[in-house]
């Protein structure tokens, strides 16, 4: 077989391509990890519901009267809301915790199907915190120990709370004390409102077209909204990187396929002259550089997605890291290997032609 008689450059072409292949698939599956830390924060929580908040100081009665009366609105919930922290790379990741009057606890993780495991809800006022089985077991934390910026310079979390409870569920959050959160800051608060099943979009239509509702309604929509315009810029700085290493790729497997050809004159001339057409020998040719090219590709793809896996269980040993290759890297490495095939084929089919066999024939 022609790729065992050329190992070397066998090995050259499948090795260049799976190291910039791996490349732009981690540097963009980081990336994108990095910049959607937010929407994991969020994502799951206005899938279910959507936020009131006031443009002036506080809701009107008359808001409230007709939110209430708008039957695909099931609940509002009064909510403070600040945050906590979750490992994660460069120690960006966070999780909401929400100030929630004690009647409303219940029902607020009730509408994610989720339970108390363990422990109690914050009383009343006090100083405790519940929180979800995922920041526990992500931190090392249990039941009667402290957190918060008190006694940690590096937590997000204003002041010094004791766990009372862990929440088991498809939810990562915490649950303070609205009635102490508003002791020690009074500030304006804003609604948590749930819709009836399966209404949520029409519910948030139907608050955003009434426009004598003087709010801000802030739905998942808008949400994605924001932080696309937030990550803008960065997004076209890794799009740059990975054009710089698409054209300095390209352009190697250009000089390549000509030093391909030149190396392998003799054998192209000596299969010509044993009556095999230059048709069959240029897509023998294509076939196999498109092959160790393919190949190549699927090894980077493999060779990034074991990187971060190992990532994963040497660096964030908790499992808090679960940065994955996703439907962009295909989309961003597709059209590369597809582009180098093509301009491997314009090349073998330009500089593979009678002329140059002939010459190599009659040794010129």
């Amino acid at each position: 077989m022609a790729i065992r008689r050329n190992k070397i450059s066998s090995y050259f072409i499948v090795s260049l391509i799976c190291i910039v292949i791996s490349l732009i698939v981690l540097v963009s599956s980081l990336t994108r990890y990095i910049s959607e830390s937010e929407l994991r924060a969020w994502g799951n929580l206005l899938d279910n519901f959507s936020i009131i908040q006031p443009k002036a100081n506080i809701l009107s009665s008359s808001i409230l009267d007709k939110l209430e009366n708008y039957s695909i609105i099931e609940r509002y919930i009064p909510f403070n809301d600040t945050i906590i922290k979750m490992p994660g790379i460069l120690n960006s990741e966070y999780r909401p915790v929400f100030a929630l009057k004690i009647e409303d606890i219940e029902d607020f993780i009730s509408f994610f199907h989720a339970e108390l495991l363990e422990g109690e809800f914050p009383k009343k006022g006090s100083r405790e915190i519940a929180l979800s089985k995922d920041i526990v077991e992500a931190r090392n934390l249990k039941i009667g120990d402290y957190i918060g910026k008190a006694i940690d310079e590096d937590e997000f979390l204003w002041g010094r709370f004791k766990i009372s409870g862990i929440i088991d569920g498809k939810i990562s959050v915490g649950l303070i004390s609205f009635e102490y959160w508003q002791r020690r800051s009074p500030q304006p608060f804003s609604y948590i409102a749930f819709p009836v099943k399966g209404k949520l979009k029409e519910m948030n239509r139907y608050i955003i077209n009434k426009s004598n509702f003087n709010i801000k309604l802030e739905t998942k929509t808008s949400f994605i909204k924001r932080y696309r315009e937030k990550y803008r810029n960065l997004n076209k700085l890794i799009l740059i990187i990975i054009v710089i290493l698409t054209v300095s790729l390209i352009l190697i497997i250009i000089l390549f396929v000509f030093l391909f050809l030149k190396n392998r004159a003799k054998e192209f001339a000596l299969f010509y002259s044993k009556g095999i057409k230059l048709s069959r020998i240029i897509l023998y040719t294509i076939k196999e550089i498109s092959m160790l090219m393919i190949i190549g590709w699927l090894l980077g793809v493999c060779f990034s997605q074991i990187i971060l896996y190992l990532i994963k269980i040497v660096v964030f040993k908790k499992g808090v890291f679960l940065a994955s290759i996703g439907s962009r890297e295909f989309l961003l490495t597709l059209p590369i290997i597809f582009s180098l095939i093509i301009i491997s084929i314009l090349v073998i089919v330009k500089n593979l032609n009678i002329n140059n066999i002939l010459k190599e024939i009659i040794g010129e």
